[in-house]
């Protein structure tokens, strides 16, 4: 079991981690937020689901997402909060590759925190700390991230090559 947890520590250094490190960096920082952005929510949904023990073929977040949610960014405050969030940041950048509220942003700055402000005012986002504390935190529970095959799927589809090879 210590092989294959090794193996996937690697891969998902290679794949994921390595990468955002890389648009991370100062040199890059400022013009790749929404990449940044864009690739950081779908792994960080993914573990989040894993968290809630949801099967991978289920379309619906399942009950207690939100709450996990505000686990992993308790600036968010409440769970209502975070849906709000979760709906406005998410599905905004990922199916109309924009924000959904003129009151929201995103700040490359070193005094930026990873994300506040309310639903109210508008959410900011340093999508360099929100990338790196995703990649942090999936990292320090990478289990729970590849956790798919006690929910009845395979992450490598048994071949080692589910989310791609190189």
């Amino acid at each position: 079991m210590e092989g294959k947890m090794d193996k996937d520590r690697e891969r998902f250094a290679r794949w994921f981690s390595g990468v955002l490190q890389y648009l991370e960096s100062p040199d890059h920082a400022q013009d790749a937020g929404a990449i940044l952005l864009m690739a950081s929510f779908p792994l960080l949904e993914r573990y989040l689901r894993n968290k809630c023990r949801q099967r991978e073929d289920v379309i619906e977040l399942p009950a207690g997402f939100h709450v996990e949610l505000t686990k992993v960014f308790p600036t968010l405050g409440g769970e209502g909060e975070a849906k709000e969030f979760w709906k406005r940041w998410r599905h905004g950048l990922m199916h109309r590759v924009m924000l959904n509220d003129e009151k929201d942003r995103w700040e490359v700055k070193d005094g930026a925190a990873i994300v506040e402000g309310d639903s109210k005012k508008g959410f900011r986002v340093n999508p360099v700390k929100f990338s790196r504390h995703v990649r942090e935190t999936i990292a320090s529970d990478l289990a729970t991230f590849m956790a798919g095959k006690h929910l009845g799927v395979d992450p490598y589809g048994g071949t080692g090559t589910r989310m791609g090879s190189y």
